[in-house]
């Protein structure tokens, strides 16, 4: 239960913090759902390592009702008060839950949830402050080269990882082209999958790859 109530606050801190930060007008709504998103994933994504994936499924639950309500009478304006049309931050809790449905491997979730927290955030960061030059639209979607590269070449750094360390495998063992593949594949998804739903869509593609690889 400390394991539990530890972790449900740190994700309620940091949503404070954020809260705080936008209201003060220190951090954008971008920004602060970025703090969320990237503090926040990373802290999941080692929940395995001392929750058990039943638990881990209950609090996803709990934390996408909290989140349903707050966007329903928007209490949390610095994750929802955003200009263009994305259900991300109810999507998130949704795919880290599938996620522990779908894997009881640590390091596979691991991986998964990294992806949402770092791949994703990171991208999004550097193509907003530096890839305007970049620039291109894939449907709704507004993209640049340069966010997908840095996509890409996280996500090709957490599978190679996750490979060599977390998931006690040698890396000589594994095809490389099945490294660069598997982050290919979670680009391609990241890119074509609009309205948040790619917080569901990369994480499953990663927990399916790694899974039958």
């Amino acid at each position: 239960m400390t394991e539990v109530i530890l972790a449900l606050g740190i994700i309620g801190g940091l949503l404070i913090i954020a809260e705080a930060l936008w209201r003060m007008k220190l951090v954008t709504t971008e920004l602060a759902r970025k703090l969320v998103h990237v503090i926040g994933g990373v802290s999941v994504a080692f929940w395995p390592y001392f929750m058990s994936f039943r638990m881990i499924q209950l609090l996803s639950l709990v934390l996408l009702i909290g989140i349903a309500i707050s966007y329903h009478f928007r209490i949390l304006g610095s994750i929802h008060n955003v200009k263009r049309s994305t259900k991300g931050e109810l999507i998130y809790p949704i795919g880290i839950g599938i996620c522990a449905l779908l894997t009881h491997e640590p390091w596979i979730f691991t991986a998964a949830v990294l992806h949402l927290a770092i791949a994703d955030g990171l991208a999004a960061v550097i193509g907003v402050k530096w890839g305007k030059r970049t620039h291109y639209r894939f449907g709704p979607q507004h993209k640049s080269l340069l966010g997908t590269g840095a996509f890409f070449m996280v996500s090709l750094l957490i599978i190679t990882i996750s490979y060599g360390l977390i998931g006690g495998q040698q890396l000589m063992n594994v095809n490389a082209l099945s490294l660069l593949g598997i982050a290919a594949l979670a680009t391609v998804i990241e890119n074509i999958v609009p309205y948040g739903f790619d917080n569901l869509a990369v994480p499953l593609t990663i927990v399916l790859a790694l899974s039958l690889t």
